[in-house]
């Protein structure tokens, strides 16, 4: 079959939509070794020309979460309205949701969590439980001396217990847990990216957490020198990240405690878990239960419970799915 993939692919644009490009990116590259795919950036209409000459058989968008892109569906399907279509994980804004999914009407939504599924079901849509993935190969644990070697290398406390944040520096993401946390004496470590919030970021780097805005090439790395990744995002903040979010996964890869909010797909995903995944409900918990982690003896086995989402998986997954799909 021939499969256009219509999202957010260009290495610039909004902040919020990095995750869906990465999904955008895995998702077509495992239909790829399969079928015959082709890449349209949604924001770039004078890609239509290419677009129409494709003669797609199904047309499969990777949104952000955002009702725009449930719009922008709707523009993109005018050449091809009776071509089955997929979307993948949209989260929109709640305000004017209905309007958005009335004008894509898809054959077929790819949803994450309970929340989004309802909110497609409720309308009439047929929904598909697909959650994202992680680079097994790429994510790996590594062993303490390489852990200490590479704090050394980006000019870290080689034995200071490290606390790891990968997202963009925006208020609605709930940050301030890392500065408390780095108060605390924790080594504190944020990757975001550029633009950032810098009221936040001034908050951060005032209180000692080392912020990283640039792009880093190696980002397994700050994975692997780590020993904890916080996720304090709140559930309620759902258009703030994709509802998998690809960096929680990644820690999980290399083997990280992971101590997160019940935020989107997670709760559907993983439980409360004594090997080193673990949930809270007020950010008022986390230090104490950093302190009871640190002064622990427990083995961590967070990497077992992603075993079976690999983008490989995933991709056989959404082979199934397009099966499923009106001829």
């Amino acid at each position: 079959m021939r499969i256009a993939f219509i999202g957010h692919f260009q290495e610039v644009g909004a902040t919020g939509d990095m995750g869906t490009r990465a999904v955008g990116r895995h998702l077509s590259v495992e239909a790829a070794k399969r079928h015959i795919v082709q890449r349209f950036e949604i924001r770039d209409f004078r890609g239509w020309i290419r677009f129409r000459d494709f003669k797609p058989d199904i047309l499969h968008f990777v949104l952000g979460p955002t009702t725009a892109g449930l719009m922008g569906v709707w523009l993109w399907r005018l050449p091809y309205r009776k071509v089955p279509t997929v979307i993948s994980a949209p989260n929109p804004d709640p305000h004017v949701w209905k309007t958005g999914v009335a004008l894509a009407r898809p054959d077929l939504v790819l949803v994450q969590s309970e929340h989004s599924e309802h909110l497609f079901s409720s309308l009439g849509m047929r929904t598909l439980f697909l959650p994202n993935g992680v680079d097994l190969r790429r994510f790996t644990p590594v062993p303490d001396e390489e852990k200490r070697a590479l704090r050394l290398r980006y000019g870290f406390h080689q034995e200071r217990f490290t606390i790891l944040h990968v997202g963009p520096l925006l208020p609605s993401r709930n940050l301030s847990p890392l500065v408390n946390l780095r108060r605390a004496g924790y080594q504190v470590v944020i990757v975001g990216r550029k633009p950032a919030d810098m009221a936040v970021h001034r908050v951060l780097t005032e209180a000692g957490c080392t912020v990283i805005l640039d792009f880093i090439e190696q980002i397994q790395e700050f994975y692997q020198l780590s020993d904890l990744y916080l996720f304090p995002v709140p559930p309620e903040n759902r258009t703030q990240c994709i509802e998998t979010p690809l960096s929680l996964l990644e820690a999980m890869a290399t083997n990280l405690t992971v101590l997160t909010t019940r935020f989107g797909a997670l709760p559907r995903l993983f439980s409360d878990d004594r090997r080193g995944f673990y949930y809270f409900s007020n950010p008022s918990e986390i230090e104490n239960l950093i302190g009871s982690l640190v002064e622990g003896d427990f083995q961590v086995n967070t990497r077992a419970l992603v075993q079976n989402l690999s983008w490989e998986d995933v991709g056989g997954q959404l082979e199934e799915l397009y099966k499923k799909l009106p001829v």
